[in-house]
């Protein structure tokens, strides 16, 4: 499948200073080895400070570095009992924060499934990344850089699939303001996904911000545990119906032997992405005590369903899944027990 049509747009305009050495790196919360000879006495402290972040234990780095500071650490200690705080408070502020990609606009003729088909031109999609601040006052956000990463999976009426993976750089990034509760909504890119002979391609999409950070209260913290969540969507074939397909169809269809492929991929495809799995549930049972033929023939739709690549086109370990899958759907039976207190009365007889 050829590659989707990217025209990239910077998200933020204004560029940062390039940062120096960090004394104490929170990617892998570890400790600058040029240091460590001249922090030796505080050294055991600062590893089960390390230790403690690296676990994501914060209320326990703040105990240990809250008895660090009772020591009256100074020069190179000091420093880097300032950096762990920073690491700490950054930490602490990225949990205010709500960054998400998102897709705008459509494409008229490659339409989502449920999705109304318009009139007129084929318009590419945008891509947008949303950001909203929980903070009392207001923030400043800045990354050095950022990557916008794509994969894209496509599948075909014969069951071939196509996949392709893309990285694009946005080299120059600067400051973005965030008010509180004042969700902003930037443009990221533009997007198209061509098709050739798929019935549909799922893009996801991930934007990844280089040493992020924040001015909060005129502090700047790292922000090495803030995600932008990233967003996925479905385009259908052109030549597809746009109305959604029940999940239950198509269990029913593939009850019957021999199904064809075609029709079934159809099927699988027009379920909406948030009833895959109530379609997963349904299908289980029906694959558990389908001949191995007709489930090899279905693995295409299981894996667009699932996402699952690991089982591939084996039969034997889709039904695994299906007997597992339909073990935990099945209901806990209700034991119907006799009441017997001291306001039963007892059998007669007795």
């Amino acid at each position: 499948m050829s590659a989707a049509r990217w025209c990239l747009l910077a998200v933020l305009v204004t560029g940062c200073g390039s940062p120096r050495r960090a004394l104490v790196s929170d990617d892998a919360a570890t400790i600058d080895p040029a240091l460590r000879p001249r922090i030796a006495a505080f050294e055991p402290a600062f590893d089960a400070l390390s230790a403690a972040l690296a676990d994501g234990d914060e209320a326990a780095a703040r105990a240990i570095l809250a008895r660090v500071r009772a020591l009256r650490p100074v020069g190179p200690a000091l420093e880097v009992a300032d950096a762990f705080e920073r690491i700490l408070d950054g930490r602490a502020a990225a949990r205010a924060l709500e960054l998400r990609l998102l897709v705008r606009g459509g494409a008229p003729a490659n339409v989502t499934p449920g999705a109304p088909r318009a009139d007129g031109p084929r318009k590419p999609r945008r891509l947008a990344l949303a950001a909203v601040s929980s903070h009392p006052t207001a923030v400043k956000l800045y990354a050095s850089a950022a990557r916008l990463e794509s994969s894209l999976f496509g599948v075909d009426v014969r069951g071939f699939e196509h996949r392709s993976a893309h990285t694009r750089s946005i080299d120059q990034l600067g400051e973005l303001e965030l008010s509180p509760d004042d969700p902003e909504l930037l443009d990221v890119a533009e997007f198209d996904v061509p098709f050739s002979n798929e019935l549909a391609v799922r893009s996801r999409f991930e934007l990844v911000l280089v040493q992020p950070e924040i001015e909060i209260d005129g502090r700047r913290l790292p922000l090495s545990t803030l995600v932008v969540a990233p967003c996925e969507v479905d385009v259908l074939a052109p030549f597809l119906p746009t109305a959604a397909v029940e999940p239950a169809e198509l269990a029913r269809y593939l009850e019957r032997p021999g199904f064809g492929l075609p029709a079934a991929l159809e099927r699988a495809v027009r379920i909406a992405p948030d009833r895959r799995d109530e379609a997963l549930d349904l299908v289980a049972p029906v694959l558990a005590r389908m001949n191995r033929m007709d489930l090899e023939r279905a693995t295409p739709c299981l894996r667009w369903l699932s996402g699952d690549r690991e089982r591939g086109a084996n039969p034997d370990s889709w039904r695994a899944w299906a007997l597992e899958r339909s073990r935990a759907n099945q209901p806990t039976p209700e034991l119907d027990l006799p009441t017997v207190g001291r306001d039963t009365a007892p059998p007669s007889g007795s």
